[in-house]
């Protein structure tokens, strides 16, 4: 299945799961993969925190996410903002082929990070 399909069934899957806010995007429209949405459901920080389950959860746009001097740094509201060890979850395998960040997305308030899962592959 290509990626972008795939990406669109996960937001379509986390959304169904998570309480209905207008501070998340609206997913885009197709059919829920029970695969990708087990997936996602099984995404937890290492403070307990269901990180998908708060925030929408997306392939990361080319150059948002890096490695920097002291760990992984993402673009939030529009600047380099460091990650905390604490919200990256490392996965030996995923959905996609790429590192994915969950983070709240309203157009009133300002992001917030939830977690990212780099992408662990060759």
């Amino acid at each position: 299945m290509k990626l972008m399909a795939r990406l669109q069934i996960c937001v379509v899957s986390l959304a169904l799961t998570t309480t209905a806010s207008s501070a998340f995007a609206k997913p885009p429209p197709g059919p829920v993969d029970p695969e990708v949405h087990k997936w996602f459901e099984n995404l937890v920080r290492a403070d307990g925190l269901h990180c998908c389950g708060a925030a929408d959860c997306r392939v990361a746009d080319p150059g948002t996410v890096r490695t920097g001097a002291t760990g992984y740094e993402v673009i939030l509201n529009g600047e380099w903002q460091p990650v905390p060890d604490s919200v990256v979850i490392h996965r030996e395998n995923g959905p996609f082929a790429a590192t994915i960040v969950c983070k709240s997305h309203s157009e009133d308030t300002n992001e917030r990070l939830y977690c990212i899962i780099p992408y662990a592959g060759g």
